[in-house]
Order: structure tokens, then sequence, then C-alpha cells
């Protein structure tokens, strides 16, 4: 597996709510994810921030996001069992 980028995941209250600030003040271009509960902001470098509210249906609520090639996947999936790491995956 090649890790492409990973992106921090923020826990808030309000998603929206963040708009003003990351996209106001930071000045970070807001990419809609087209789910409601999370959204990214990123600045011109490509460096991203994800924040989110908790999922109700998620067994663990994240810390971070990786962005991986698929080639190699399942691999890394028993790689992390082997870890005990719990992974969650949305998206295809």
């Amino acid at each position: 597996m090649r890790v492409e980028r990973i992106i921090p995941d923020l826990i808030v209250s309000d998603v929206e709510a963040t708009a003003d600030f990351y996209s106001g003040y930071l000045n970070l271009a807001r990419e809609h994810l087209g789910i409601d509960w999370v959204t990214r902001y990123a600045a011109p470098s490509g460096v991203s921030l994800q924040v989110l509210t908790r999922d109700p249906g998620a067994p663990v609520t994240p810390v971070m996001s990786a962005a991986a090639r698929r080639r190699g996947c399942r691999d890394a999936g028993k790689m992390a069992q082997a870890r005990a790491v719990r992974l969650a995956q949305i998206g295809s």
C-alpha cells in the first residue's frame, strides 16, 4: 500500500459553523464531499483538514483520514488488524 496523503480530522459540533473561520478567515477552499457530516478545507499548497461531527453509525470516531492507492489495500487491512488498528472505509 502506498499512502498518498494523510488528512487530520477535527471533530466539531456543527460542520457548517466552521465555514466562517476556515474559508472566511484562513481563506481555505472548501471541498464539499457530498456527506452532510464532513467537509474538507484545502490550502493552495494542497494541505487539507477535514471537519466532521460524530457519525452515529460509525463504530469509532476518526482522528485522521489516509488516502492510499488501491493496489495492496487487502494486505494493508491485514497488517492493520495484526497491529490492532481499527479501520473504516468511506467511499471507494
